[in-house]
């Protein structure tokens, strides 16, 4: 049974009483740990005149952390700007057999990395939608993917106007997707 840790916390369905972030993690360095969950429903759809905060990660949140993801699915939050499942900047978090599925955002509706160095080990990104960068959107970022199934650069990813060749090492089989403004 997995436990499901989500954003809906007001009115059920009611996604304006929602939270923006159903986890925050900035700050967090490698011997925090979040394994074994469920996230979803976060909509990070605050004003467009404050910072980023409540506009980006709407499933997930760091700004300069470095904690171990492992063994989560993160499913069907949404981003009115970056980073529908995760929005991860200024940090280096190792992401373990995570699946970012459903997730919502202008860019990078998966993941979105600013000047970031995450890790992405056995890491799935299916059916995320964006504007721009479904998944994972990088910015002066370099995430590492290893493992037989490491897709975090192999992601399934479309820009708004035509489908993008896989870049080099990529197998064609894992690289289709779907854009959709958020």
């Amino acid at each position: 049974h997995t436990t499901v840790l989500t954003g809906d916390i007001g009115v059920i369905g009611n996604h304006s009483d929602d939270a923006y972030h159903v986890v925050t993690g900035s700050g967090a360095n490698a011997t925090a740990r979040l394994d074994g969950f469920a996230i979803t429903d976060g909509h990070a759809t605050g004003d467009s005149t404050t910072p980023c905060g409540p506009r980006c990660g709407g499933g997930l949140y760091f700004i300069g952390g470095s904690p171990t993801l492992a063994n989560l699915f993160i499913i069907e939050n949404l981003a009115s700007s970056n980073g529908g499942g995760l929005d991860n900047s200024s940090g280096g978090p190792s992401l373990v057999n995570v699946n970012f599925v459903g997730n919502q955002a202008y860019l990078g509706g998966g993941m979105y990395n600013l000047s970031s160095s995450p890790t992405l080990t056995d890491v799935i990104f299916s059916a995320n939608q964006a504007s721009t960068a479904a998944a994972p959107a990088q910015r002066s970022a370099r995430p590492v993917g290893e493992g037989p199934n490491a897709r975090g650069i192999c992601a399934r990813y479309r820009a708004t106007s035509a489908l993008m060749p896989p870049p080099p090492g990529c197998a064609a089989a894992h690289w289709r997707g779907r854009s959709r403004s958020p």
